[in-house]
């Protein structure tokens, strides 16, 4: 009656991150109008327990790949200077 259509609950779930850079998200914002250095995205990665992200400017869509490998490689030196400094004696 009245064109309803039957309400069905889902429930969010909540995902459980214990560690930094356990989990990120990634947007790829593509589209933009062009800049002069020819870039026409945006790559943003987001750390949802400290909430901290990055944003990298895209070329191409062939870039994506070259820039997330740019990130790992910088966050696995950021990780490992930051936590090991602590057990020095």
């Amino acid at each position: 009656k009245h064109n309803k259509e039957r309400q069905i609950y889902h429930p969010a779930k909540a995902i459980k991150v214990k560690t930094v850079f356990e989990r990120i998200a990634i947007y790829l914002i593509w589209g933009l109008p062009e800049t002069p250095e020819g870039f026409k995205g945006i790559l943003l990665i987001t750390e949802p327990l400290t909430r901290k992200a990055w944003a990298y400017c895209i070329l191409t869509l062939n870039n994506v790949n070259d820039t997330l490998e740019k990130y790992q490689k910088r966050q696995k030196s950021i990780i490992l200077r930051n936590f090991t400094n602590q057990f020095k004696n």
